[in-house]
């Protein structure tokens, strides 16, 4: 899968550009296809590196969403965003918008945003010393993983992990 996202990794940055383009002109559809892409590019544009360019993506489209409706692809761009926040160091801005792709996904009700966001929250929330606040978000995203999402339940247990091993409760970690 990751071979097949990097032979088409030109294709998907040409298409943002040119929906991104037509959303820049009104095109509300337009938008919200970009807005997906670049919410289903999170993951890999994180594990390939590619933060700069996709910092420039989530900026321009996130600035065209700001005063819309809570949509899938605006809260699935919130998370990419906020990886890209975490892994370029701007750690209250990652957590902002961890925040917002959770609080989309709530509104959704789509539970696997909801607790990918928690987990971001927990991980910026860890990262910048704010244990009992990382505590909270990361035991909502583990349960509200549990059910939808086996991944994330494994990437917020495995960062509570870290928090017990910090803290010192290493047999519980």
């Amino acid at each position: 899968a990751v071979q097949r996202a990097h032979r088409d990794d030109a294709n998907v940055h040409a298409a943002i550009d040119w929906l991104t383009t037509c959303a820049r002109a009104g095109d509300s559809e337009a938008l919200e296809r970009a807005l997906q892409l670049c919410g289903h590019q999170n993951w890999f544009w994180h594990i390939s590196g590619q933060h700069v360019t996709a910092r420039v993506a989530y900026d321009a489209l996130m600035t065209l969403a700001a005063d819309r409706a809570p949509s899938r692809g605006r809260a699935l761009s919130w998370l990419g965003a906020g990886m890209v926040s975490t892994t370029t160091d701007e750690w209250e801005r990652s957590l902002d918008e961890w925040n917002c792709g959770f609080e989309d996904g709530e509104t959704l009700g789509d539970a696997r945003i909801a607790a990918e966001g928690r987990m971001g929250v927990g991980y910026c929330n860890l990262s910048l010393g704010r244990i009992e606040a990382a505590i909270e978000a990361l035991d909502d995203a583990i349960v509200r993983a549990a059910p939808v999402d086996a991944f994330m339940q494994a990437m917020a247990t495995g960062i509570k992990a870290m928090l017990l091993f910090a803290t010192g409760e290493c047999e519980a970690g």
